[in-house]
């Protein structure tokens, strides 16, 4: 058998599991998917949770490639977008200045990055800013370093969504859509167009929440979310893409549909191809949970 290329794995852990997928670059596949099931008692972390289910999966699959990228939750990150004056001779000092307006502490304690966004309405060029603790960095690379893997790219979760979406629904990328990824008490918006980041905005529940209520929360905080980013003439056709453990469950995927519109399972392998060994109604059982592992294996190991 012909060897693989290069293979890149992603792992996202959520509070309650946790899922790595393999993709193979020379093939623009997903080669292997797993997900464990996540015990997490109180007082004990995400990570400590983890530990142990990881290295059942470490002994269990072969990683040929050590290199794995994870993320971050995006509701502890800090996401600007912030205007700079063309003139401005330093883009990394003045957006240093405009990251330490918004932080408690010093900039020492974050890592940051940024990129241009083009140029504003009134031709004022625009970066987005993205910082994270760095102590909550390290010990994401911390825990993986212990199991002889590499870290790879640490990403903010937000954008690995976009990421995986972009892969594969193409067709949407001239119009504004807006992906949804909602767990047992928590969920995330992420609107994005063209590619790009628009805005974001999370919203808590309790995990007793029944599908009904939660479709008029997310129907709040969507025609909220839209406002905020300007797209209130556009809200009620804005496409929502949904991913996430909450959808495993059937109901709350259609009441959403009832309450917001145009919503459908968010699809990792809708143009990635899928070549695990696993029949269709098994693997479609894991969709809803696979979209961040995927997204996160397809940037590579930059």
């Amino acid at each position: 058998m012909k060897d693989r290329g290069k293979l890149i794995s992603g792992l996202d852990i959520q509070s309650d599991y946790l899922t790595i997928a393999q993709y193979a670059e020379d093939e623009n596949a997903v080669v292997l998917v797993a997900i464990q099931p996540i015990n997490c008692d109180e007082g004990v972390s995400a990570l400590e949770a983890a530990a142990k289910e990881l290295d059942i999966l470490i002994k269990r699959f072969k990683f040929t490639n050590a290199c794995i990228n994870c993320s971050l939750p995006g509701d502890y990150a800090i996401v600007k977008k912030v205007p700079v004056d063309p003139e401005e001779k330093s883009v990394h000092r003045a957006l240093s200045w405009e990251l330490g307006q918004h932080i408690v502490g010093s900039l020492d304690e974050y890592v940051f990055d940024y990129e241009s966004c083009g140029k504003s309405a009134d031709g004022i060029d625009e970066y987005l800013i993205v910082a994270y603790r760095k102590g909550e960095v390290d010990n994401l690379t911390g825990f993986l370093k212990r199991r002889k893997l590499t870290p790879g790219v640490v990403d903010i979760d937000l954008f690995s969504l976009i990421n995986v979406f972009e892969a594969n629904y193409p067709d949407y990328r001239e119009q504004p859509a807006l992906i949804l990824h909602a767990e047992t008490e928590k969920a995330k918006m992420v609107i994005t167009h063209h590619g790009k980041y628009i805005d974001h905005q999370c919203f808590d529940y309790t995990s007793r929440i029944d599908p009904n209520t939660f479709a008029g929360l997310l129907n709040r905080e969507r025609i909220r979310l839209c406002s905020f980013a300007t797209l209130s003439k556009q809200v009620t056709s804005i496409p929502i893409f949904a991913c996430g453990g909450l959808f495993v469950r059937k109901e709350f995927l259609e009441t959403s549909a009832v309450a917001a519109g145009n919503v459908e399972v968010l699809n990792p392998f809708r143009k990635i191809k899928c070549r695990v060994s696993m029949d269709n109604e098994r693997l479609s059982t894991y969709i809803a949970r696979l979209p961040l592992a995927v997204g996160l294996s397809l940037r590579g190991d930059q």
